[in-house]
Order: C-alpha cells, then structure tokens, then sequence
C-alpha cells in the first residue's frame, strides 16, 4: 500500500500547473460547451452505455498510465488510430444527431435568453389551438389512437412525401374523422403546418432511446423519433389507456391534462411577448431556463470537470510548444580589460531601447523559466578593433538548457560609446582647526 501512495506521489508531483490565461478560460469554455451539449443528446440514446463502456476503459487507461504498464500502453498506442475509427463508426447516428440538433440551437439565445425585439410572425391562430386541444381529448375518451405533428422552424417536406396529401384547414371535426377506426387516413401520422393539415399517414422515424417504457409502443416512438431528428412538437394519443403525451427535442411527456397541452401549443406558437425592461427580461428567461433544466445540474458540473481535466492532459501530455517574452535590464559586459587596454572607457547609449528576449520551448518548461533564468552578455573585445560610433556589440543570451536556436533577442546588438580616457590633478585644501591631534 506505502508503495502505491509512493507512486502516486511521485507522479502527482510530475504535472504540471501552467498558468491561466484568457485564452485558456475560452478555450475551457467553449469545451464544456460542446462535452456539455454531447452528453445531453446522447443520454437518452442507446449510445449511452456505450459511452459508459468507453469511460470505464479509459479510467483503466489511465491507471495503466500512473503505474507505467508499459505492455497495455504499446498496444493501445499501436490501436489508437483503428479505436478512433471504430467509435466514429459506432457513434454515427448519435454524432448526426448531435451535430443536427447543435445546428439548430439559437446559441446566443440560450447564453442570453432575452428578446430581440423582432417582429415574429405566429406559426398558427388560437383557434388552431383550441381545435388540437377538443380533437385530441375528444380521442381520448373514446380511446381513439392519433399521432399529430405540427411543423415549426424545420421543414417535414421529406416526411410529408410519404404521406397523402390533405391541404385542408384543421379542425377538430376532421381530425377525429382522419383517426377514426378503419378509415383509410387513421393508420400513421397526420402533419400540421400553421393552420393547415397538409397530410396524413406519414412515416416518422422510431426512436432508439433505451430510457422509454417498455410499454409505450410503435406511436410513441416514432414521436419522440421524430421529435429528435427535428424541432417538431408531436401530440400522441394512446389507443391503450387514451392518455395524451407529448414528445419535443427527443423528450416525452406523459399523460398531460388540456391545460399542459395548451401551454405547450401556446409556446409553440412562437408570439411575440412585448416587454421593454431588458434587465427584468434577462433574468425572467434565464430563471425559467434554470428551472427547465435544473436537472442537468450535474451534468454541467461533470462536463466542466471533463474539459479541464482534458485541458490539463493536453498541456501535460501533449505539452504543445509555446513563446515567452522578457526584458531584460541587465547585460554583462565581458573583457572589458581590452578597453582599458586600449585607453578608452565604455558607455551606454541613452537611446538604447530595451532588450526583449524571446523564448520558444514547451509549454511545461516555459512557465519554469523565470528572468534570473536569462542571462545575456556583450564581449566588448570585438569593440575594440570598431572605428564607429557609436559600438554595437552583439548580444548573446543563454537559458539553462534551452537551445540557442529557441532564443530570439532585439534588438540584437548593444548600442555603446567608446570614449578616451584621461586624467586631471586637483588641489584639496584640508582644514584641521576644528580637528583634534
């Protein structure tokens, strides 16, 4: 056990803290971001438990690595580029998804959650809704099975085309007719566009979430299927038990009462709610996005803890090569015994601008290196043989083990005058009144 604790003190002590900078924090951001939004779509497909499959490897991956079984790290560094493909081929329709929906997303909206003021035309009438609402709980006495989807930003032209065409005004009226046992409209989905009913038996993809009830049929899930694939809102009615659910963004809701319903149709009538306090707004539609989301909680704080520790693996493992800068104030003069030689003294030039050293190396070793790292010389016996004036005498610098190709100085000479030495007696008078003997 004191041999474990030995090993993993050792290699704590290894990794590295680099400092943090803006670009850092954005870059941490924008990680969470997308980690965040993978994980929300994927958890309610069968691809979750294949993610949990991998995070159970890569943990054993990772312990692999603290203890250096070199034998497990061969071969996965021999297979890394067959794993990569093979989860690419394996997460497919999950990653389509994924990409789909996040293309979808108003992501300044959902950062800001306030109105922009536009002008936004309603998608259909209160009359509409009013029509839904009496068709679908009307079914629902009698047990009437229905699957309605109503169109809203995304098209369902491809959807539409493997229906019959309809173009009628929705009513409550036509509806029920459409659903009615042994007619020839009842069996698939009936697709509502504004006020309209543009067609009916229409094929909707099933969905694969392994989170549905087992006892929810082929109707419920092909309107979640459809609600994952698209921004639809679908209203099912149960045949079984006549409850009314509704499925939006790949998630269910069941046995809903007419007044849920309605809210639901109300919001998806996307009606322009005027209000000119901005602040008041702000924070109305970010406290409703909390409380709708309130469950993901962990799931923010998992993918924050995932990004940083991917951000920590890449400056660690990867160590990516990076600058520096410094200015250095100080530059040691060398041989200056060739300019006394020679009769002359050496001084600065006033304009001298300052000296900025340049460092390029990784990461890691970057943030270790400090100014009394640098040191940076000008051998004045090259000065003596130069007639100009004033002497730039060439400056060299040198880091620990830091190559001289990585160094970068500027200027990269030493701006120095050389002036003639000379002598000149003076006569000091010493006055001893006030001076004990």
């Amino acid at each position: 056990m004191r041999n474990i604790t030995d090993i993993l003190a050792r290699y704590l002590s290894d990794i590295n803290l680099p400092s943090v900078s803006i670009i850092d924090i954005i870059e941490i951001i924008l990680i969470t971001f997308f980690v965040y939004q993978f994980m929300v779509w994927i958890k309610f497909t069968r691809a979750y438990t294949l993610l949990k499959g991998l995070l159970v490897i890569g943990a054993f991956l990772i312990i692999a690595y603290i203890f250096k079984m070199n034998t497990i790290l061969w071969i996965v560094s021999k297979l890394a580029s067959a794993l990569i493909t093979a989860i690419v081929v394996i997460f497919q329709p999950e990653l389509r998804k994924v990409v789909e929906q996040l293309g979808q997303k108003k992501i300044m909206a959902s950062i800001f959650p306030f109105d922009s003021g536009k002008e936004v035309k309603e998608r259909f009438t209160d009359k509409t809704v009013n029509e839904l609402i009496k068709a679908c709980f009307d079914m629902a006495e009698v047990k009437t099975g229905a699957l309605i989807v109503i169109e809203q930003e995304i098209r369902l032209d491809e959807y539409v085309r493997t229906g019959i065409n309809v173009d009628a005004l929705l009513t409550s009226q036509l509806l029920i007719n459409i659903f009615e046992h042994n007619t020839p409209l009842h069996d698939g989905a009936v697709i509502v566009r504004g006020n309209r009913i543009v067609a009916a038996t229409c094929y909707l993809p099933l969905s694969d979430n392994m989170e549905l009830s087992k006892q929810l049929g082929t109707r419920h899930r092909a309107g979640v299927g459809i609600s994952e694939v698209t921004d639809s809102v679908t209203i099912i009615v149960s045949e079984e038990t006549g409850q009314v659910s509704v499925a939006q963004n790949g998630r269910l809701l069941r046995n809903i009462s007419s007044s849920q319903l309605r809210e639901v149709l109300e919001k998806a009538q996307n009606k322009k709610i005027v209000d000119n306090n901005k602040l008041r707004q702000l924070l109305k539609g970010r406290v409703k996005h909390e409380e709708k989301n309130g469950n993901n909680l962990s799931l923010k704080i998992l993918s924050l803890a995932i990004a940083i520790l991917v951000w920590l693996l890449v400056v660690n493992i990867n160590n990516p090569i990076s600058t520096k800068s410094f200015i250095v104030s100080d530059v040691e003069l060398l041989n200056e015994a060739y300019i006394d030689a020679d009769g002359k003294m050496c001084m600065q030039d006033e304009e001298q601008v300052p000296i900025r050293v340049t460092i390029k190396a990784q990461r890691k070793i970057l943030d270790r290196i400090t100014l009394n790292d640098i040191r940076a010389v000008a051998d004045l016996q090259q000065a003596v043989s130069l007639k100009t004036d004033p002497v730039m005498v060439p400056i060299t610098v040198s880091c620990g083990r830091i190559s001289a190709d990585n160094i970068e100085v500027s200027p990269q000479n030493m701006s120095l005058h050389l002036e003639d030495k000379d002598t000149q007696e003076f006569v000091v008078n010493v006055n001893t009144n006030n001076t004990k003997t």
